[in-house]
């Protein structure tokens, strides 16, 4: 049983790391995620979350030109440049170290002490998946630099 709303904390994370790591602006989409659709390659990257009363993973997806972006804004480029596979596959890693870092900070200000696990991150240039969206307890959509960044955020936790 949840006792804590996904939803704003995801949404501080979101918008604090965005803006205070890459001086960009996040904002919710009304966007349905099965129309995200036309992104030849993108990015899926995934975080566990474990304590000895929570479990939980978030998930994130994001097209190649966001990726693209971010690497820029990491590393001081061109936006318009593609960024290398390498660069990429980390500005992924990193993005979902820092919102699992910071919505594991708001679990243990509730009570709720755990452990991150290594960001794993993969590079597919198949169609656009969503992942686990149907097990998620936090679906969203997030619009970045006029580009679509989604999280699922999936969350066990045991009564305190």
């Amino acid at each position: 049983m949840n006792t804590i709303a996904p939803g704003p904390i995801v949404t501080e994370a979101v918008t604090k790391v965005l803006s205070t790591q890459f001086g960009m602006q996040a904002e919710a989409s009304t966007q349905a995620a099965p129309k995200l659709q036309g992104y030849t390659s993108h990015l899926l990257g995934t975080v566990s979350i474990t304590g000895s009363r929570v479990r939980g993973d978030l998930y994130l997806s994001m097209p190649d030109p966001l990726a693209d972006k971010l690497v820029a804004r990491m590393l001081g480029g061109a936006e318009d440049n593609e960024a290398t596979l390498a660069d990429k596959v980390d500005v992924a890693g990193e993005i979902c170290n820092m919102l699992a870092g910071q919505i594991g900070a708001a679990l243990s200000r509730s009570g709720y002490a755990n452990d991150l696990s290594i960001p794993e991150v993969s590079h597919n240039s198949d169609t656009w998946t969503e992942p686990l969206a149907e097990h998620a307890d936090y679906h969203a959509v997030w619009q970045c630099a006029g580009l679509p960044l989604v999280l699922n955020l999936a969350l066990r936790l045991e009564p305190l």
